[in-house]
């Protein structure tokens, strides 16, 4: 005996007949429903505890689909200003939004990085940092004029 567990996304999928009605495909290329090798049941879900440092823990889920991480973060915030939580109770947002957060750091530590790195070469170059600071800053600054104006461009 196998257990199989099926999650489905939509609560309008989440009914016994329409279970029963899924098609499993076979190696053949034919399909058969899930009703021809089992008998489906329904059972009440489990009950999970989780801990992490000695502490319980406890995992809420939401799907933000085509919008901006930022915004719905702003709004959670708002959550935690109305929600009384008892002492020792903390809130903690992890995800993708955490993980985006955590990339844009790195890549604000790689840039300041290579940049150093950049200079410390054209000081062994030029020998004398005014003219590495100068030529840095130029090309630092080009970029970001030329970056502006394609976005001013852009709007007209």
């Amino acid at each position: 005996m196998r257990r199989i567990l099926l999650r489905f996304t939509n609560f309008k999928d989440n009914d016994l007949e329409h279970l029963k009605r899924q098609f499993i495909f076979l190696p053949d290329g034919t399909t058969r429903p899930l009703s021809f090798f089992c008998t489906i049941k329904i059972i009440p879900g489990e009950i999970e505890y989780r801990r992490e440092d000695l502490k319980s823990n406890v995992i809420v889920t939401t799907r933000l689909e085509t919008s901006i991480w930022g915004r719905h973060k702003g709004d959670s915030k708002k959550l935690t200003e109305h929600l009384p939580l008892p002492q020792g109770y903390t809130i903690v947002y992890g995800g993708a939004y955490a993980e985006q957060q955590q990339s844009f750091k790195e890549l604000l530590i790689i840039l300041a990085m290579a940049t150093l790195f950049v200079f410390g070469v054209m000081m062994f170059l030029f020998k004398e940092w005014r003219i590495s600071f100068l030529v840095l800053f130029i090309s630092v600054t080009a970029i970001s004029g030329c970056i502006l104006a394609l976005t001013l461009s852009a709007y007209r």
